[in-house]
């Protein structure tokens, strides 16, 4: 599908991730940009904690899909930022 994975988890080890399934994490979310949609698939507290503001105006789309895969983020909130949710 031509896509360009991007994956931050500030909690797994870089060195496993990258040995154990070959992807290179992300140190942190300073030089994303242009992204089309946001996968959260895990319920690390950094990321409960991210400023969605902040992470809209890294995107290309308004509204930015958000598939919520744990289904832990508040809709009204990603809403008012210009996300539209999609839940497992």
């Amino acid at each position: 599908y031509g896509l360009n994975v991007l994956v931050w988890d500030p909690v797994a080890d870089a060195h496993e991730a990258h040995e154990e399934y070959g992807m290179d994490l992300l140190p942190n979310l300073d030089q994303v940009s242009h992204v089309a949609a946001v996968v959260a698939a895990v319920a690390h507290q950094q990321i409960l904690e991210m400023d969605l503001q902040h992470l809209q105006a890294k995107t290309v789309a308004n509204p930015t899909p958000w598939i919520d895969v744990k289904s832990i983020f508040d809709k009204q909130a990603l809403a008012e930022n210009g996300f539209v949710v999609w839940r497992l």
